[in-house]
């Protein structure tokens, strides 16, 4: 009798213990029978072509900023790749793979100084494309108007050098330059 006494002790010490435990089953499922930290990753591996496709567009973004010598597509870009860097600024998870830039605080900055580096390359190639064409032109009206058309699209590249960047102040200084070059070519006919 003491023996039967003993182990229905033991038996309710252990469902005590069981139903107290945070890592028992029991005590820790939901209604689908799934632990959290089961169902959290489960949620995490249904999220990678999320953050894959995102980071996707992110680099081709990124590329065709690189490779454009379109003033508006590389506008257009920069809104992209300021979305997507938003979306994983919200949605990255840190200490986890769904941390796909190193740390998007710092990726903004360093994002807009490549921008602004590549605002100053366009504006030099449509100075040289200018200068080239600017020669085959046989009018002086004709000549004045394509360098018009140019002075205009390196304003819009001006009013969208980004300020808050290391490289600001060389950039401006750069498509000054370029800027003066334009206004010196000979309009002679």
């Amino acid at each position: 009798m003491k023996g039967v006494i003993i182990v229905a002790a033991v038996i309710i010490v252990l469902v005590i213990i069981l139903s107290i435990n945070p890592k028992s089953k029991t005590s820790n499922s939901n209604s689908t029978g799934t632990r959290p930290d089961r169902q959290e990753r489960m949620r995490r591996e249904a999220l990678i072509p999320v953050f894959q496709r995102h980071k996707q567009i992110l680099n081709e973004s990124i590329g065709i900023i690189e490779s454009s010598k379109k003033i508006d597509t590389i506008i257009g870009r920069k809104q992209v790749v300021l979305e997507k860097l938003d979306w994983f600024d919200k949605n990255s998870i840190p200490g986890t793979e769904f941390v796909l830039i190193p740390t998007p605080k710092d990726s903004r900055p360093k994002f807009m100084s490549i921008y602004n580096a590549r605002l100053v390359d366009v504006a030099e190639h449509l100075v040289v494309e200018a200068e080239s064409k600017t020669k085959s032109l046989k009018t002086k009206s004709g000549k004045q108007n394509h360098i018009n058309k140019t002075i205009d699209a390196i304003q819009k590249i001006t009013s969208e050098l980004y300020a808050e960047t290391e490289n600001f102040e060389e950039a401006v200084t750069e498509i000054q330059k370029a800027y003066n070059k334009l206004e010196n070519l000979d309009l002679s006919v």
